[in-house]
């Protein structure tokens, strides 16, 4: 990592104090959340036929093209809105997630652009008032 998890400076010891960051997430509700996106993913995968892999780590799973492949636009937006319904009909996940169509692969994070502001905030001292979020949709 570009920038240390723990210890001094470290963005998770950095922002322990902000009661909704990722570094007090309990870590099975990070993977209960996962397994539910992941298992998304993989009947996406079967049902659409796509020749695509997942990948899971720490805390998001990603569904990307194998080598030499791709996976076309809607088959992406169609495994992120049933992973996306999936979640939200889950009484069991209470974490903020972010599932995406990154344009060639398809993502399903802990955490959405809330958190990340407010942690990057806290990480470098600076206030609400003094920060502007533009967005940064890119697909066509």
């Amino acid at each position: 990592h570009a920038v240390k998890e723990y210890g001094p400076g470290g963005w998770l010891t950095s922002t322990k104090y902000i009661e909704e960051t990722p570094g007090n997430w309990d870590d099975n509700e990070v993977n209960a959340l996962l397994d539910i996106a992941e298992e998304c993913m993989s009947k996406s995968v079967e049902e659409q036929n796509l020749r695509a892999r997942l990948i899971r780590k720490k805390r998001a799973v990603g569904l990307v093209p194998k080598a030499d492949e791709s996976i076309p636009r809607e088959a992406l937006d169609e495994t992120i809105l049933r992973v996306q319904a999936e979640l939200q009909r889950r009484s069991d996940v209470s974490l903020p997630f972010c599932a995406f169509n990154g344009g060639r692969d398809a993502w399903v994070d802990c955490g959405n652009k809330r958190v990340g502001v407010s942690i990057l905030q806290s990480y470098l001292g600076v206030p609400n008032e003094a920060t502007l979020h533009i967005g940064d949709q890119f697909l066509n």
